[in-house]
Parts: structure tokens; C-alpha cells; sequence
């Protein structure tokens, strides 16, 4: 009899506990799904209880309401797609909203262990992290916009990269939307980015939103009244009801004006032209409405009234209301808001992905020629695998000299200007969540003026053909990215003296590269490098070991530091000649020491040994230093002004006659970087 006791009293805590860890639906309308870790899928039901991870989907004019295992309330809204993973109710809950709009209701006593947040969620251009305890997101994957409301407490708020943002969409390409269940190293990812300095708190009644092309997130402003008591009340009786200002002004004159993001192809308003009283520090002023299915804000016109005693503008009545029960904006009759295109006639349907769309705007961009380029690239970007990478360099030299595999020989003495053109391509041949398959391709042209022969041998123009083959991991939990890098050169030169380019040398190589970060300040990478290399004379072959180490620290909102270690070796089959090379170099990045302008500069040790054996080898060994400086000047998204100066100098022991080994050299100059 106690043995059936106890075995009873065990089922029952097993039950009990397993119950502890499901999610139950204790609201729905329409049709809403939950596919578990079986990858089965199932259409829920009131009162329906499963598995505490699992992907949710809503279909049109679907609305389902769950409750988590540690209490926390989640409302879906229509056409919405999630993933979360409450299992550990010790821990915070992770959400990753693949797309549409979710609520969140938070006991804000609640604890959880090593955080501060209760509840984690990622989009593909956002990490945000709730302390409680009423919030709002929208994420939209048209123009990958995610918008925070805070009803109550307050809400972490991070944007992710242009280049993350980018990525995860190009993961697409190939991979499709995966809805696999959140992992830990999820929430360890979120984590650190919340640590980051451009993360933002949004308090109650504000609106936030990440915006591609935006440095951050928007600085909070407050929403509408209207529209805030009707998300917090979410009444249905009062369906239908449209809440408007009392303000009349002609939609005609504002059109886009007035969306924040600013759509593509229109112009965007000068901060000067803001009416600023009471407006945040970006110009955007209060008062106005969030779209719930775009995520953008619709901001009060510049000559709209303002409210002295609530502190925010009054939106106009015909640029549409507020839907009383739900809190959605509600467009003006005969117009809907598009998430790309912004205000358009509902008889307009537009694909963002169709070529001859995208093309078609290209003709009607408006603004200023580097307003318009900007554009053009913009939209290039987003309908094709291709990445570019152009320099163009002006330099003045004191002391022209050939870099032979990280050697410095044929030290001329004379000074030179030198042209350097470099044009790099690559295509992503194949993209999703794990694998990235990226054939590349490049040319450099590097041209001295003057004409005096011992400077004229030293032009040269290499091209490279290569593939990267990249395998996505996780490493110390967090993202990690291992690369094959093959690449095959030729190089040539005007050795002879005859004004004519002849084969120089060329080399294939395999670089293998391990990225990871130990933490989000953290960024390691370590390589190793074999390249066979042939030149024009049969002493000039052999084999070259590269294998290093680059660390960068992110120390700050203006501040980064780098540093790297570096060793080189290479053998010579002919003769058994060898040449080392250990080098360390530390430098330091300020951003924004001017407007758009970071500035760089650092310093570069390396210790060269030869294996004196033969008259090839000319000297015995020697220490090279170089000192340098550079600032860059950002135009916009794609283009860059750089001004460069760097002095260095190599002091050689045990010289012989036939060439000296010994120079000091300075370099000034600037060009012009491109980045697509």
C-alpha cells in the first residue's frame, strides 16, 4: 500500500509538472496554428494546451491570446508568425517575431535568473528585452521595420546592423524562412546586444521604432492619446469606432512627407523645416499614430495644433483615425499605406521583389544627384546577391619600393605619386541559415608617374579569381563563423624596362579563418594561410605559411581598439632560402570625431629574418616600424572619403653591397571608397 502511494504521488507531481511547463490558449478568434518540436503542426483551439516551444501563426482576421508558463500573456495578431521557447521558466522567455504584431502582459515581479529582462525578442532588425510589463512590437519583413510600444514599465530596445539586417534577409535567398525552435544561445545573442551603447530605453506611452539605414533606434516620442487608450483597452464593443482629431488639413499637401521612415523615392524633410516645439531630438514630433501592420509612424503634419496641456500635436482628421477597439491606424478613404511605398491608392498592389517594379522606380527617383545615387544603390542591393567594393587612391611617396610577399626590396630612394585602383566583386552563389557559398573576384592597378626606370618596373596590375566556402556555428554561445578562402593571383609587372607588362608571379592560396566573439565587447579571429607561389624565374617558387591572430574591442559609442599578431614564413625550393616575418600592430578607432568622420591611427612593429645563404639574400635581418593615421569621411550608405598619412622605417643588419635594405618612407594621399 505505501509502494502504490508513493508511485501515485510521483505521477501526480510528474503530471503537475509537466502541466507547469505548457502553454495554454485562453483566447481565440479565427484560425491559429502551433507547430511543436516534432515538426508537427496543429490547429489550436480554446483551451488548448502544448508544448512551451513551438512556432504560432495567425491567418487574416486571426487574433490568439496564450498564456506562458510563468504567467506572462502573449496576444498574436492576424497574420503573424512566432517563435517562442518559455520551457525554463527560471529563464527569460525568448520570442523571435518573424513577422506582424505582438502584445505581452508581464507580472513585473517576477524574477529570472542572471537578467533583468522577462521576456527576450529578436526580429531580423531588432533585439529588445521587457522588464515589464505592457508592450506592443510590430515587425513588418517587407521593409524589415520593427516598432516597440510601451503601454506599461519599460522595454530594452536595440537595432541590429544594416549588414545583419541584410544578411538575415539574403539568408532567405536560398534557406527560406526556417522555424526552428529557439535555442539558449538565442538569448545570450539578445543579451548582448542590450549591453550595447546604442540600446535605448522606451518608457510608457512611447514609441520606438528600427529603421533600416538608422545608426539606432528612434528616440522615444509619445503616441497618440487615442491611439494609446485603445491598445491598452482594446474594448470590442467599440468596433467600429474611429477615433480622429479635430484638426482639418489637406493630406494632398503632406503625402509622404510625414512617414517616419521616410518611403523610398521620396523626399526627406530637412530637420530645419520641423515645426521643433516640443519635438524630439531627431524633429519627430508627438502625438502621432503607429501603423500596427507597417510599423511606421505616422507623424503630425508640420502646421498640425498643439495641445499645450497633453504636450502633443493633434493629427489631423483626414489623414485617418483610430480604430477604437484595436488601436489600428485607420487610413483615409480611398488610400492605404503600403510598408515600402508608403500612402498609395487602394487599387495599387505592389511587389517589392519584381524586378520590373524596382526598375520602374528607378526612373522617378526625386532629389539632389547624390540623393538620387543613394537611392538607386539602395534598391539595387535589395534585388541582387552581388557585392562591391571599389577604391580609388591618389598617394604621394618619398621613398617608392616594391612589397614582395611582405618583403621590402627594390628601395629606390625617389619619391613618386602613385595612382591605386582596386575593384573587388563578389556573388553569393548560394546563401542560407548555415551555408554561404561566395565566388569573388578582384583587380588592382598600381601605377607610379614617374618615369625614371627603376620606379617604372615597380607598376603592376594583379587580378584574382577565388570562392569562400562559410559555415555558420555557434562557439562559446554566441554566433560564429567558420571560411575556406581559396583564391588563385597572377601579377604583372614592367620588370624588364620596356614598357610592357610581363608575368611577374602568381600564387594560390587557402586561408582558414575562425570568427567568434567571447562576449558582445569581445570580436576574435584567428587564420591560418598556405600559398604556393610560382615567379618568372625558376629561384622565385615555393611555399608561404601565414597564421595570426586580429582581436578588436568595442570599447564605447565612439571608441574601438584592435590589435594583431602575426607570423609569416616563407621557403623558397630552389635554394632553400627562407624569410621570416613576426609582426604586432595595435590601433585605435574614434567615431564621429566630426560629423560623419572617424578617425584612426596606429602602430606597426615587425621583425624580418633571412637565412643569409646565397647573394639572393642581401641582408641578415632587420626591423621595420610604421606609424599611421587615417581619416575617413562618410558621404552616405555606400561612398567614403579617406585621407591617409603613414611613416615607417626599416633598419636592416648586416647589408650587403649589392642592395641596401635600409630606408625611411612617408606616404600622404586620399581617395575615395565605394561599398555596395
Amino acid at each position: 500500500m505505501p509502494k502504490l502511494l508513493l508511485a501515485g504521488l510521483l505521477l501526480f507531481f510528474s503530471l503537475q509538472s509537466e502541466a507547469a511547463e505548457r502553454i495554454k490558449v485562453i483566447m481565440l478568434k479565427g484560425d491559429a496554428f502551433a507547430k511543436l518540436l516534432n515538426n508537427k503542426t496543429y490547429k489550436l483551439k480554446m483551451g488548448h494546451q502544448f508544448d512551451a516551444a513551438a512556432v504560432l501563426t495567425t491567418k487574416d482576421k486571426s487574433i490568439l491570446k496564450v498564456q506562458l508558463p510563468d504567467g506572462t500573456l502573449i496576444t498574436v495578431g492576424p497574420n503573424s508568425e512566432m517563435e517562442l521557447n518559455a520551457k525554463n521558466t527560471r529563464k527569460p522567455t525568448i520570442v523571435n517575431l518573424i513577422n506582424g504584431q505582438i502584445r505581452g502582459v508581464v507580472n513585473e515581479n517576477l524574477k529570472k535568473e542572471n537578467s533583468d529582462h522577462k521576456v527576450l525578442i529578436k526580429t531580423r532588425s531588432a533585439a529588445l528585452g521587457v522588464r515589464g510589463t505592457d508592450f506592443y512590437i510590430v515587425h513588418n519583413d517587407q521593409n524589415n521595420i520593427t516598432s516597440n510600444i510601451t503601454l506599461k514599465g519599460k522595454v530594452d530596445f536595440y537595432k541590429n546592423d544594416d549588414a545583419e539586417i541584410l544578411e538575415r534577409h539574403q539568408e532567405e535567398l536560398d534557406g527560406g524562412k526556417q522555424n526552428t525552435v529557439i535555442k539558449a544561445q538565442d538569448g545570450i545573442e539578445i543579451e548582448d546586444k542590450l549591453k550595447n551603447y546604442k540600446t535605448i530605453k522606451v518608457p510608457p506611452g512611447s514609441f520606438s521604432g528600427a529603421f533600416p539605414s538608422y545608426e539606432a533606434p528612434l528616440e522615444p516620442v509619445r503616441i497618440s492619446n487615442a491611439q494609446l487608450v485603445a491598445l491598452y483597452e482594446t474594448d470590442a464593443k467599440k468596433k467600429g469606432t474611429v477615433y480622429k482629431g479635430d484638426y482639418h488639413v489637406s493630406l494632398t499637401d503632406q503625402k509622404n512627407d510625414i512617414l517616419v521612415p521616410t518611403p523610398r523615392g521620396t523626399n526627406v524633410v530637412a530637420q530645419s523645416e520641423y515645426n521643433n516645439q516640443s519635438a524630439n531630438s531627431s524633429g519627430i514630433r508627438p502625438g502621432g499614430i503607429v501603423d500596427l501592420n507597417s510599423g511606421i509612424y505616422i507623424s503630425p503634419p508640420s502646421n498640425s495644433r498643439y495641445d499645450k496641456r497633453t504636450g502633443l500635436y493633434v493629427m489631423p482628421d483626414d489623414l485617418g483615425g483610430v480604430e477604437a477597439s484595436t488601436g489600428e491606424y485607420i487610413p483615409p478613404t480611398g488610400v492605404r499605406l503600403d510598408p515600402v511605398h508608403g500612402f498609395v491608392a487602394n487599387e495599387k498592389a505592389y511587389s517589392d521583389r519584381n524586378f520590373k517594379e524596382n526598375f520602374a522606380k528607378l526612373k522617378s527617383l526625386t532629389g539632389s544627384f547624390n540623393e538620387k545615387l543613394t537611392q538607386t544603390l539602395s534598391i539595387l542591393k535589395q534585388i541582387t546577391r552581388l557585392d562591391l567594393y571599389g577604391v580609388g587612391n591618389y598617394r604621394y611617396q618619398t621613398n617608392a619600393m616594391e612589397n614582395y610577399y611582405g618583403e621590402w626590396r627594390k628601395i629606390t630612394g625617389q619619391p613618386s605619386m602613385i595612382w591605386d585602383l582596386q575593384g573587388h566583386g563578389g556573388f553569393q552563389l548560394f546563401h542560407n541559415q548555415r551555408y554561404l557559398w561566395y565566388p569573388k573576384a578582384s583587380i588592382q592597378a598600381y601605377f607610379h608617374e614617374r618615369t625614371l626606370p627603376q620606379v617604372k618596373e615597380l607598376n603592376q596590375y594583379t587580378g584574382m579569381l577565388g570562392i569562400e566556402f562559410h559555415r555558420k556555428h555557434y562557439l562559446f554561445g554566441r554566433r560564429a563563423r567558420l571560411i575556406a578562402d581559396v583564391e588563385f593571383t597572377t601579377q604583372y609587372t614592367d620588370y624588364r624596362r620596356r614598357n610592357l607588362f610581363d608575368f611577374y608571379t602568381e600564387d594560390a592560396s587557402l586561408k582558414l579563418i575562425e570568427r567568434f566573439n567571447f562576449n558582445h565587447i569581445n570580436t576574435i579571429e584567428l587564420f591560418y594561410q598556405i600559398r604556393s607561389y610560382a615567379g618568372y624565374q625558376d629561384p622565385n617558387h615555393g611555399n608561404i605559411h601565414n597564421a595570426g591572430i586580429l582581436h578588436r574591442l568595442y570599447l564605447g559609442a565612439n571608441f574601438d581598439m584592435e590589435w594583431t599578431a602575426f607570423h609569416s614564413e616563407r621557403r623558397e625550393k630552389w635554394e632553400g632560402q627562407a624569410y621570416k616575418i613576426e609582426e604586432v600592430s595595435a590601433h585605435g578607432i574614434i567615431k564621429d570625431i566630426l560629423s560623419r568622420t572617424d578617425l584612426s591611427g596606429g602602430y606597426t612593429y615587425q621583425w624580418h629574418k633571412t637565412r643569409k645563404s646565397t647573394e639572393r639574400s642581401p641582408f641578415d635581418s632587420a626591423r621595420y616600424y610604421k606609424a599611421d593615421i587615417t581619416l575617413n569621411r562618410r558621404l552616405n550608405n555606400f561612398w567614403k572619403l579617406n585621407f591617409l598619412y603613414e611613416y615607417s622605417r626599416q633598419r636592416a643588419k648586416g647589408e650587403t653591397t649589392s642592395e641596401t635594405r635600409s630606408f625611411i618612407n612617408q606616404t600622404y594621399g586620399g581617395g575615395l571608397t565605394m561599398v555596395f
